[in-house]
């Protein structure tokens, strides 16, 4: 007589815990993305001051318009501060450990 596998049970999760865990998940990509872009800038591929549009086209990336004002000081959302915005229009970025005046 062979034993069946047993059926899966269905656990109902919290919304508050799938929440953090998104959260967590985006943490980590953020995590590489500044990771990325401060090695392309090394490396040249990215130069400062640069735009969205430039990080999106140096890493083939497709999110760098909403990650970099996140991510600038003084960002309404409390995030962490890793880039400078030096312009408005265009928006142009600098790391935040790499400002310098381009005036």
């Amino acid at each position: 007589m062979r034993l069946l596998p047993k059926p899966p049970v269905q656990v109902a999760v919290p919304h508050k815990i799938l929440y953090r865990l998104g959260k967590a998940v985006m943490s980590k990509r953020e995590g590489k993305t500044i990771k990325h872009i401060r090695e392309a800038v090394l490396q040249g591929k990215l130069q400062e001051p640069f735009s969205p549009n430039d990080v999106n086209t140096a890493l083939g990336i497709h999110w760098a318009g909403n990650f970099l004002p996140k991510h600038r000081v003084g960002n309404p959302g409390g995030n962490t501060e890793l880039f400078v915005q030096i312009n408005d229009r265009p928006a142009l970025y600098c790391l935040k450990d790499q400002a310098v005046s381009f005036s």
